[in-house]
């Protein structure tokens, strides 16, 4: 089974890898962040209160935001940090600010790094997202690794896309009971 499974994983990954010898892959993580036409940040002040954060979060389906303080990127605010920090902590949502949750001082970058440094970021941090900011440290967008993700499979996307949902596999019909 495994080879049959090895041909057909060849079978499939032949054309993504001649697309991708057109561009190599050295070029394609060299490129900008600004490339990946990011949607501006949903920020929030580090005085909200955690309700109306997580109902943002909700609401805009985000995983993470942005939090500021005078403009300035102060935190980042998490699906990790509901999880790791507010499931079973009694307190009060519509009075905490979202300051006492979130990441306070997030690693961030600029438009104008290259993805690789933002991958390298999220690889060895264990991070998600990353804050990127203009100059000024002014906050402008949020990259998440499915960012990143989509980047690089736009190269072959085409490819990616008419994969079967499944791979093939002998042998692996459910029995009935």
């Amino acid at each position: 089974m495994a080879e049959y499974l090895e041909e057909e994983m060849q079978h499939y990954l032949e054309p993504i890898a001649k697309k991708l010898s057109d561009v190599s892959f050295a070029d394609i993580l060299s490129r900008p962040i600004k490339d990946l036409k990011l949607i501006p940040a949903t920020l929030v002040n580090e005085d909200s209160p955690l309700s109306e954060t997580i109902g943002i979060m909700q609401n805009k389906q985000f995983g993470a935001l942005l939090v500021t303080h005078n403009d300035q990127l102060a935190g980042i605010f998490t699906e990790r940090d509901i999880l790791n920090r507010l499931i079973g902590a009694t307190l009060e949502l519509d009075s905490t600010p979202v300051s006492a949750y979130m990441t306070k001082n997030p690693e961030s970058l600029m438009d104008t790094d290259p993805v690789v440094y933002a991958m390298n970021k999220m690889v060895v941090g264990g991070f998600r997202h990353i804050p990127i900011t203009d100059k000024n440290g002014k906050p402008v967008s949020v990259l998440s690794i499915r960012d990143c993700i989509a980047f690089i499979c736009s190269f072959c996307d085409e490819e990616v896309f008419n994969l079967p949902i499944n791979p093939q596999r002998d042998g692996q019909a459910r029995e009935g009971a």
